[in-house]
């Protein structure tokens, strides 16, 4: 069976483009609508989307043989988020983000656990990859930036230099992305 037969002809650059309305602008559009807090600047947008087919490539959804900070292992969702980051972001949120926490806890499926919830909650696993780059404080790149992104990336979301580089992410984008 081929990528075309499980997707009925679409390519991956038609999917990420439909991934990228669908879970990234739409959720980022509500959280604005519910908590007033603006997370769909095009370069956030690209970011985010830039962060998933580097991590992922829309299509891996459990990253085993990572232990994180805390011991836990894997990381999740398409996103590729590990529990310790997950945790940070809702710390930081609770701590001076009240509203936005609010709006982005609205996307969580309480009926299933965490993990479940960043690999199969688009909304939500997306939503805390955006906020984590937005609790770092500090300037994102120029829209349209490549290489600014790439390297945000990998300072702020990948923090090790084994699990991908500027140019994966700047290949990944071109890829998937544009």
């Amino acid at each position: 069976m081929t990528w075309s037969d499980i997707t009925g002809g679409w390519d991956k650059m038609s999917i990420a483009t439909r991934f990228r309305d669908k879970y990234i602008v739409a959720p980022f559009d509500k959280v604005l609508e519910l908590s007033g807090y603006d997370l769909s600047k095009k370069c956030a947008v690209d970011l985010t989307w830039g962060t998933i087919s580097k991590e992922s490539e829309f299509v891996h959804l459990r990253q085993e043989g990572i232990i994180d900070l805390e011991g836990d292992v894997g990381a999740f969702g398409l996103p590729q988020s590990e529990l310790v980051s997950h945790n940070n972001v809702i710390k930081k949120l609770e701590l001076n983000h009240q509203k936005l926490l609010e709006a982005v806890q609205s996307f969580y499926w309480h009926e299933e656990d965490l993990k479940f919830n960043l690999m199969f909650n688009f909304e939500y696993s997306v939503l805390i990859c955006r906020c984590l780059y937005y609790t770092w404080n500090s300037p994102l790149p120029e829209a349209g930036d490549l290489k600014g992104m790439a390297a945000y990336w990998n300072e702020k979301y990948n923090r090790n230099d084994k699990h991908g580089t500027d140019q994966q992410f700047i290949n990944n984008f071109r890829k998937y992305c544009k």
